[in-house]
């Protein structure tokens, strides 16, 4: 028998198939959700690009129309050009928007439909994203405007979509870029065009006709396969050069086509800096000649040590020292090298006496006039090839003296020289040459890590801090020197002794016994806390111009040495035998620059190196002058490193301008590693805003303080500190039994000058009495603004007051006192004179909870109620805007009718918490409201209206009494009140009778206590009764009695209304079935009426 064998597959393996399935799925989606998210950034970048330009193009409207009327034809020409490349640079924008919308539509159909998207829907995406993307490139190279933000918000667009193709192959990706690149250029050149030929009226001879073809010949390019496509690319980015040839010839700043296609650099303007120090519009290049002189720097005699890497300066040689310029180019992300830069005179001469030996991309914020922050920025060196005093002369100035303007120029011929032919751009004619001869610097400044060597030890005196011990006797301090003139390459001769110039002079001095900057003596200062294993870095800076410290511009090396022998005093030699036996790394070894790293360590016999050692630093000038004749000394103690704590991050919830964050909890880890330990000193240093906020200026913002409590233990930084570090002494020793420790932070400034949203760092530092790091914590604080009203107030609506998302709210009639007491005269007058023009109600009435209310103005945070149609509009002549209220809301009688719905909001507004920018405005101070209550509707209601208030005639039980046989009994059965039954009927021969208000009852479903009384008990205090008649249910006419209107309404103090009868009509010949109808003005002067059943009984 032949049986089958196959394989048993258990619920577990299905069970891994499915989930493996789930998560493909899932992951799919995940991934179009992130591609809908990177379409919707980038409408937004690409709306706020769109929005700068509008500004722009105006401006360069209103340069053509000041062009022409000042008939300047060719600046009017070319103002017309720039604003019709602009527009098309507008509307090539618009376009991108709309297909980036359109690829979402479809991305979020996927998601919502629950769709599996499949790799070729996927791909299908891509392509279109690719596509979209070669757009933006395109209106990246092509913008020729001087905005930064534009550019940025473009690049920042292209880069996003970059980033989320993903799976489209390469070759096919670069395509569809490339497609997407000339569909986007033929479109930007036509649209440019057509603007100018509407501005201008020239015709633009065939031009059109050739886009055209391009456009069609590139919609052909999407059925090509890879290869063919590729191909075809190539042959209309050759085709489209006669093209852009032609439109130069038009006008220059029309030639978009060939700068949207084009890859390379398609502007560049100098820019002002600080840095710079230049004036608005010239730029002074000081070029300096260095004379070198010979020595051998490392080799000096004062060294107790031998030094590695020795620089050695051969005399009568010359070397430049090299100036610096700013420069921006457009598009931001060209590729830019420096063989591609060059200066240039106007006839389009290059400079050949200068040579551009570097250029780096600028990273710090500018703040000079030009305002420019960010985006392609670039700073460039030059020097000369060699000094010639002739050959500059000649080059600095012409024949009459005059300063000779140069440019920058980026050569972008290389890959695209084909199609593109030599390409030169060109900048602005403002670079000037100036020469001068290099002064060497002659003083020595540093920094160890962050701090000045001001500010650090060294042994001037032998009481100084960094020496504990004792001294051998008979020591003396080793002497400081400084220059007594100009840097020289040396300062002693073999024994020590000071050298003298020609005249006689020692060219060098004791410093004198001052601290800095007057001398040296920094021996009551404390030694710099080094850590052992770790590295520290010696900085040599200067002050420059705005007195900021920046790296050493003279210096060409430096190193880094012990201190002079004779200083190593405690217990000599046991101190320098001392210093010798630890390892070191960067120590005794020249480095070129201006910075050098020393690391010391322990040997593998020792632990913990508590010692104090003394540094010295030594640097050379470009010409090889000493900088300092003997350098500086600085002393460290080395020591362990400290705890740190990873970020506390807090929440400043923004219910008030001086809100401070809730405590949080360090971690039991950190707690722990907080017991013990012995605080002598803290540093704070926090995060500022700064005078800028997203380019916008904004009141300065000056970081946070922080305060942390560990049991008996507290820190608190109270005062303020702005991108800098804020000591305090503070000597305080945190328990060791402590279980808990909190982080506590509040902003300095008012939260309302605080942009929402914002989030600041800083880090606090604990040290001892030496100066070492026991503990760092990182901390963060966050301005949230809150969502909810204060949980204290346990905010709810009352029981039946919204009723299916409507309040019915009866309003108090504003003649009535709150308590109720009537205040109006409803006998003063006639129609609705005297009547409520408005009604009330407090909220409290309806809310429990309610604390405080906000009326707009206010400082104070507090509730308010926002009620739609409420509102007189000026301009709509009609109720038609939105009202705010406290707790007493206030309604003109025009809205009280019982029937319309107002969409209402009850929100608590906290008082001038929020800051935010709007159109390029930081808005400070600004009030921020929250949703107390789910919305709902509020109908305006008056007591009188129907349904609530109807009429019938007053019945036996509503006094009391009883019926028997349809006659009315005192409620014991044995009196009549026949005379007190209403008068419901009349007999046609009755020739005059009364009907009694008191005979007509009110039934009120609100307010049945009040208003479920007889008509007498409500006229002319809720109402006012002004009129009645007696109509036939047929003919609705008043066939058989009228009112006796020789009775007015101030006749009825007796609340009774006279009939007589008509005297046009008979005798009916059956009872008629007709309606009292009474007639009455309400407290808000609406007119209202009664209606009751009433019979005309045949005589």
């Amino acid at each position: 028998m032949v049986s089958s064998t196959g394989t048993f597959v258990s619920c577990k393996d299905y069970d891994d198939d499915i989930e493996e399935l789930w998560g493909a799925v899932n992951g799919g989606k995940e991934d179009l959700s992130k591609k809908v998210s990177a379409l919707e950034t980038s409408v937004s970048d690409l709306q706020s690009a769109q929005t700068k330009l509008e500004a722009e193009i105006a401006a360069a409207k209103k340069e053509a129309a000041d062009a022409k009327a000042a008939a300047d034809q060719a600046a009017a020409d070319a103002a017309d050009a720039k604003a019709a490349a602009l527009q098309a640079e507008k509307n090539a924008i618009e376009a991108a928007k709309a297909e980036i919308a359109k690829v979402k539509e479809e991305l979020v159909k996927m998601i919502q439909n629950n769709q599996g998207a499949s790799e070729e829907d996927i791909k299908a995406i891509e392509s279109e994203i690719a596509t979209i993307k070669g757009d933006i490139t395109a209106l990246t190279a092509a913008y020729k405007g001087a905005d930064a933000e534009i550019l940025d918000k473009l690049s920042k667009v292209e880069g996003v979509l970059g980033e989320r193709i993903t799976n489209l192959e390469a070759d096919v990706k670069t395509n569809k870029e490339e497609i997407g690149k000339l569909q986007s250029a033929l479109k930007l050149q036509q649209d440019a065009l057509d603007a100018y030929k509407e501005a201008t009226g020239k015709e633009l001879g065939d031009v059109k006709t050739k886009l055209e073809a391009c456009e069609k010949a590139v919609e052909a390019l999407q059925g090509f396969d890879v290869a063919e496509t590729k191909a075809a690319i190539e042959q209309l980015k050759n085709d489209y050069k006669k093209i852009a040839e032609e439109i130069t010839k038009i006008n220059t700043n029309l030639d978009v086509l060939s700068s949207a296609i084009y890859t390379g650099v398609t502007h560049v303007s100098l820019v002002n800096s600080e840095s710079n120090n230049q004036g608005e519009d010239k730029w002074n290049l000081n070029f300096e000649s260095v004379l070198i002189q010979k020595n051998i720097f490392g080799d000096e005699w004062t060294l107790d040590k031998t030094i590695a890497n020795k620089l050695e300066f051969k005399g009568g040689t010359q070397d430049q020292k090299s100036a610096k310029f700013l420069i921006r180019v457009s598009p931001t992300n060209a590729n830019l090298d420096a063989s591609m830069i060059s200066l240039q005179d106007s006839k389009g001469e290059k400079l050949d006496i200068v040579e551009v030996k570097n250029i780096t991309p600028y990273d710090e914020l500018l703040t000079g006039t030009r305002g420019i922050s960010k985006g392609g920025l670039w700073v460039v060196e030059v020097a000369l090839k060699n000094y010639d005093e002739d050959s500059f002369n000649a080059a600095a100035t012409n024949k009459d003296g005059k300063k000779v303007l140069y440019a920058v120029a980026v050569d972008n011929t290389k890959e695209d020289e084909t199609a593109m032919g030599k390409r030169n751009i060109i900048s602005t004619y403002d670079l000037t040459l100036e020469h001068g001869n290099f002064d060497p610097s002659e003083k020595l400044n540093f920094f160890v890590d962050d701090t000045n060597v001001n500010d650090i030890n060294n042994r001037y005196t032998f009481e100084s801090k960094s020496i504990t011990g004792e001294v051998e006797s008979g020591s003396t301090p080793a002497k400081e020197y400084k220059w007594t003139g100009n840097a020289l390459t040396e300062a002693f001769d073999k024994n020590g002794n000071v050298l003298k110039d020609k005249d006689g002079n020692f060219v060098a001095k004791e410093e004198e016994n001052q601290a800095p900057e007057t001398g040296d003596n920094r021996s009551n200062m404390q030694a710099y806390p080094a850590v052992q294993n770790k590295a520290i870095t010696i900085s040599l800076k200067e002050k420059n111009n705005e007195g900021k410290w920046v790296a050493a511009e003279k210096v060409k090396a430096m190193y880094v040495t012990f201190d002079k022998k004779a200083n190593a005093v405690e217990s000599a030699p046991s101190e320098w035998n001392a210093w010798n036996s630890y390892k070191y790394e960067g120590l005794n070894t020249v480095v070129e620059g201006t910075t050098a790293t020393i690391k010391i360590s322990p040997n593998e016999d020792q632990e913990i190196i508590n010692d104090f050692i003394g540094f010295r630093v030594y640097a050379v000038n470009l010409d090889g002058t000493l900088v300092d004749p003997d350098g500086r000394a600085f002393y460290v103690k080395l020591g362990e490193a400290g705890v740190e704590i990873p970020s506390i991050e807090t929440k400043v919830i923004a219910t008030t301008v001086d809100a401070k964050s809730g405590a949080v909890e360090l971690s039991k880890e950190d707690v722990a590693k907080l017991k013990g330990l012995k605080i002598a000193s803290y540093e704070w240093a926090a995060d500022g805003l700064g005078d800028k906020v997203n380019g916008v200026t904004h009141i300065k913002a000056n970081g946070f303080q922080v305060t942390l409590t560990a049991g008996t233990a507290v820190i608190a930084t109270e005062s303020k500190v702005v991108d800098g570090i804020l000591e305090g002494k503070q000597d305080v020793t945190i328990p060791t039994n402590i279980n808990k420790a909190t982080i506590v932070t509040k902003f300095n400034e008012n939260l309302g000058l605080v942009l929402n949203d914002t989030k600041l760092n800083g880090t606090l530092t604990l040290k001892n009495a030496d100066g070492f790091v026991l503990a760092t914590i990182k901390v963060s604080a966050e301005k949230v603004l809150p969502t909810a009203e204060p949980a204290e107030h346990k905010f709810t609506a009352k029981d039946n007051q919204i009723v299916n998302g409507v309040y019915n709210c009866f309003l108090i009639p504003s003649q009535y006192d709150m308590n109720g007491t009537i205040t109006w005269d409803a006998q003063n007058g006639w129609g609705v004179t005297g009547t409520a023009s408005e009604g009330t109600m407090n909220m409290e009435n309806v809310f429990n909870g309610w604390k405080n209310d906000f009326d707009g103005n206010s400082v104070t945070s507090g509730y308010r109620i926002v009620l739609a149609n409420t509102k007189y509009n000026n301009d709509t002549k009609d109720y038609t805007d939105e009202a705010e209220f406290g707790k007493n809301v206030t309604i003109t009688n025009k809205l009280i009718n019982s029937e319309t719905k107002h969409a209402t909001d009850v929100e608590y507004v906290y008082a001038g918490v929020s800051a935010y920018v709007d159109n390029n405005k930081v808005l400070t101070n600004q009030n921020h409201a929250v949703k107390a209550y789910d919305s709902f509707n509020t109908v305006y209601n008056c007591y009188m209206h129907k349904p609530v208030h109807t009429w019938r005639w007053i019945e036996a039980a509503d006094k009391g009494y009883i019926v028997k046989d349809g006659i009315w009994y005192s409620a014991d059965g044995k009196d009549s009140k026949e005379d007190e039954m209403p008068k419901t009927s009349a007999v046609y021969a009755e020739e005059n009778f009364e009907v009694n208000c008191a005979d007509i009852f009110g039934v009120n479903t609100y307010n049945s206590t009040k208003y479920g009384v007889d008509m007498t008990k409500l006229n002319l205090k809720e109402i006012r009764v002004v009129d009645a008649k007696i109509t036939s249910n047929g003919s609705k006419d008043e066939d058989y009695f009228v009112r006796d209107h020789s009775q007015n309404s101030q006749d009825w103090g007796n609340q009774t209304i006279k009939f007589h009868k008509n005297s046009a009509s008979t005798n009916p010949t059956a009872d008629v079935a007709s309606t009292l109808t009474v007639v009455y003005v309400d407290m808000y002067g609406h007119v209202q009426t009664a209606e009751v059943g009433f019979t005309v009984k045949k005589q």
